[in-house]
């Protein structure tokens, strides 16, 4: 399986990606093509992403974005995102 990530948005083909990078005025190398060949990556992936720790960093490129969080994000992601 393959993905692209730009920012914290993924797309399930490359033009879409390009599309919002053209659309956010972001370089064409801000799109992360995220191959998951096994269902073990994938649950590796999506572990990472709920919950990185120092010995396993965000699979993600870090981007520090200062918004508010919608109060159905859960309180645990809440908190490992740096929000109280």
């Amino acid at each position: 399986m393959i993905v692209y990530c730009v920012g914290r948005r993924f797309f399930s083909r490359k033009r879409a990606a390009e599309q919002c990078c053209r659309d956010a005025r972001l370089p064409f190398n801000s799109v992360y093509k995220i191959t998951i060949t096994h269902r073990d990556e994938l649950a590796a992936f999506l572990d990472a992403l709920c919950e990185p720790q120092e010995d396993r960093p965000s699979p993600l490129p870090h981007i520090d974005v200062q918004r508010d969080v919608p109060d159905c994000v859960p309180d645990f992601l809440r908190k490992s995102w740096g929000y109280s």
